[in-house]
């Protein structure tokens, strides 16, 4: 029963359907009992749709300065994602530029997204970027005379 104090509704059963999207809310079933007439009743819905942690995927293979091929998982970031890109290097003085794609062809179409200059650090470097892509890649260039190395780059979609 519903009232705004001047009327008041008949009694009803109220389903929620949840439908899924993305990933699947969690809800358990409860029942209310002891509902007074007349005594304001209080129900608290708790939820989540929040899958937990998700896993970070790893590159560590580049083939002329280009690395392997990520998938951006754009059936699941809709039409916002934030992406987190960690990069691990040792002894690397030079720039890693990420790259994308808007659709499924990686052999052409690639794009630069941002370019992020690294002078030997010796804690991961982080980049954030906006954006809805289909593959991700990064691209290393050395300083001139600088043997570092890029040694993994984990990436959160």
């Amino acid at each position: 029963m519903v009232s705004d104090g001047f009327l008041n509704s008949e009694f009803a059963t109220v389903s929620i359907t949840i439908n899924p999207v993305n990933d699947p809310p969690e809800a358990e079933s409860f029942s209310v009992d002891n509902i007074v007439e007349g005594i304001p009743t209080s129900i608290e819905l708790i939820g989540s749709a929040f899958p937990g942690a998700i896993d970070s995927k790893s590159v560590s293979t580049f083939l002329d300065d280009t690395s392997t091929v990520v998938d951006a998982e754009p059936h699941i970031n809709s039409n916002e994602a934030l992406h987190t890109a960690a990069i691990y290097s040792t002894g690397f003085a030079g720039t890693v530029k990420v790259q994308g794609t808007l659709g499924g062809n990686t052999s052409t179409s690639w794009f630069d997204i941002t370019t992020e200059t690294l002078s030997n650090p010796t804690t991961p470097h982080y980049v954030n970027f906006n954006g809805v892509f289909s593959n991700l890649r990064f691209v290393k260039t050395n300083d001139s005379g600088n043997v570092g190395s890029i040694d993994k780059i984990l990436i959160r979609n």
